[in-house]
């Protein structure tokens, strides 16, 4: 690792200290609204919209560390950064049947029910629901990615342009090969038999205490994640 690099994570790690199932938050960055802002006869403009999706890993991180003021102001757009389930809660994948649709990469919904809450209110803050691009970086790129050829997100609606940072869904680490070996292992940490048919494994894993499921001790390589998003035959198909 480059010092530059151990620098930046150390910066970044401050401010991730209080980590919180409940995250689903997103923040506003809006130009300062004034009277040169208004279109004629037409009322007060729209701004472009950029929907930032962090990266580093699909087990840590957050948008909150993402200043997007600097962006918004001179860039006479609206930034907004979200925050969406990480590790085993965003992406615990228990299914074995490769023909069952089951949602799993529960992470990748909480990006859409975010685009969704943005085409409803985004125009209360001054954006344009209709020109919004969804932006990231590294694993969050991925996601972005997946979106993209998701049939779980109508075509042209909750997004319009897409911006991908150093990383793809096409990357060898974007998506997990054996999700259902991490799944097993959660299970036997909780007490659950990862032989239960799928929907009373997963009954019994959501009737768990978050900081049970959050103790499963998991060891991943260097090169692969332990969570991440999978096929699932819903957000991601086969």
């Amino acid at each position: 690792m480059s010092k530059g690099r151990l620098e930046y994570l150390k910066r970044l790690f401050q401010h991730l200290q209080n980590q919180s199932e409940d995250c689903l938050y997103l923040n506003i960055y809006a130009p300062i609204q004034t009277s040169n802002t208004k279109l004629a006869d037409k009322g007060p403009m729209k701004y472009p919209v950029m929907v930032f999706v962090h990266g580093e890993s699909y087990e840590w991180n957050s948008g909150n560390p993402y200043e997007g003021a600097v962006l918004a102001s001179f860039g006479q757009i609206l930034v907004v950064t979200i925050n969406y389930r990480l590790g085993i809660l965003g992406f615990l994948n228990a299914n074995t049947n490769r023909y069952l649709k089951s949602p799993a990469n529960y992470g990748l919904m909480d990006i859409i029910a975010a685009l969704h809450w943005i085409q409803e209110n985004i125009s209360s803050f001054g954006g344009d629901p209709t020109s919004v691009t969804l932006a990231g970086h590294g694993t969050g790129a991925a996601c972005v990615h997946f979106l993209i050829s998701s049939s779980a997100v109508p075509e042209g609606l909750l997004f319009h342009r897409a911006i991908l940072m150093s990383g793809s869904g096409l990357a060898p680490w974007s998506l997990v090969g054996d999700p259902a070996r991490q799944a097993a292992i959660v299970s036997h940490h909780v007490k659950c038999s990862p032989d239960l048919p799928h929907s009373l494994l997963m009954k019994c894993l959501r009737e768990k205490p978050l900081r049970e499921l959050l103790a499963t001790p998991i060891r991943s390589s260097y090169f692969s994640n332990s969570f991440g998003p999978t096929v699932d035959g819903v957000v991601i198909g086969k």
